[in-house]
């Protein structure tokens, strides 16, 4: 198979091999990464929510029923449809945010009927209490 050699957006051999030495960069930097203190205590800039920032979150975690999806111990929720809370490395604040202003699989989009303030601090909570 011959390649074409012409401009107006045919390949080149030139573009050939710029792509294949990209696609071989790539593991090659990752290489050369250091590795990562694995001992290090993880760095957190959460400050920890108040008594009652921990009421109103557990009463809004009630409110929209969130336990009747999700098991978080601390808020009552038993669920078994979505994730487990409790025990989940895998939450960040971040990732709460957006999955519950924008919803996705079964869980549904919250975003408008929960101001982003009590999303935010709702976030805080679920990973200051889960176990």
């Amino acid at each position: 198979m011959a390649f074409e050699t012409t401009a107006l957006g045919k390949w080149t051999r030139a573009g050939i091999a710029a792509i294949g030495f990209g696609a071989l960069a790539v593991p090659a930097i990752g290489a050369l990464a250091m590795p990562s203190d694995e001992t290090a205590e993880p760095v957190t800039t959460e400050a920890t929510l108040t008594e009652e920032q921990m009421a109103e979150s557990k009463a809004l975690f009630s409110q929209f029923a969130c336990g009747s999806c999700h098991a978080l111990a601390e808020a009552g929720g038993t669920g078994h449809i979505g994730p487990e809370f409790d025990g989940n490395e895998g939450l960040d604040k971040g990732y709460i945010v957006n999955i519950v202003n924008n919803g996705q699989g079964a869980m549904p989009s919250f975003g408008g009927m929960i101001d982003e303030g009590q999303i935010d601090q709702l976030a805080a909570y679920i990973i200051q209490v889960k176990k």
